[in-house]
């Protein structure tokens, strides 16, 4: 019964490696801004997430090397964030900020490698394709938040106050994804040459990914379909 056991988790987690990831970070954009005002839960999220994307990572890449470098790049990540909780130091702002999007890059780098490599389209490969284009968002906010604290004013954060480094940065996610997905709202506005520069790069970035693994997905697709018409 416990081989059987072994064997099912085995077989779920490489059949459903991307799964778990996707809903995960789902969950935390949905947590994250109700709970971003209790700095103890914060951590926990912090830690949680960093823990997700290690799995992920993981389950992506099965070389050690690999995961060596996701370890050493999520450990500046989580002591800048320990230590932010404690001492509002901007260095240590821009240090957390610095790593965490080296860190969401990688990953997203890691799993997008695997995406390409594959010769199956399978559901967890459109669920990794989703968590890629969700962890280009989460990256770029990261670099919209460094570039706030490295020069304030970058934005116009006219909707929170911008100097609460919570809801800065939940506003920031917030304007990532919408210049992500090229909605344009306009409550946010970037204010310096390399805010709008940054936003630019996001946009077009978003919709070259889209195009590039829509194609890749039908592509692979056809080419299942028409192996197995000539199968039969």
């Amino acid at each position: 019964m416990p081989g059987r056991l072994t064997s099912f988790l085995k077989h779920r987690f490489v059949d459903d490696r991307f799964l778990f990831l996707l809903i995960s970070i789902f969950s935390l954009l949905i947590i994250s801004p109700i709970i971003r005002n209790f700095i103890e839960l914060n951590l926990l999220v912090d830690i949680f997430s960093t823990t997700i994307l290690l799995s992920g990572i993981y389950a992506a890449s099965r070389k050690k090397i690999t995961f060596r470098v996701a370890i050493i790049l999520a450990i500046p990540m989580l002591l800048s964030t320990w230590t932010g909780a404690a001492i509002q130091w901007r260095s240590l702002m821009l240090i957390n900020d610095f790593f965490s999007a080296i860190f969401i890059g990688f990953t997203a780098l890691v799993i997008f490698s695997y995406l390409i490599q594959i010769q199956k389209i399978s559901t967890d490969a459109i669920y990794g394709a989703v968590v890629v284009y969700l962890l280009i968002g989460v990256l770029w906010a990261f670099l919209y938040s460094f570039l706030e604290i490295l020069q304030p004013g970058s934005f116009q954060l006219s909707r929170l106050s911008s100097e609460l480094v919570e809801e800065r940065r939940f506003v920031l996610f917030y304007y990532s994804f919408v210049t992500l997905t090229t909605l344009g709202y306009g409550d946010i506005t970037p204010m310096s040459p390399i805010a709008a520069s940054l936003a630019i790069v996001e946009a077009i970035f978003g919709q070259v990914y889209l195009a590039v693994m829509i194609a890749r997905i039908v592509g692979i697709h056809v080419a299942q379909f028409g192996h197995k018409k000539s199968a039969e």
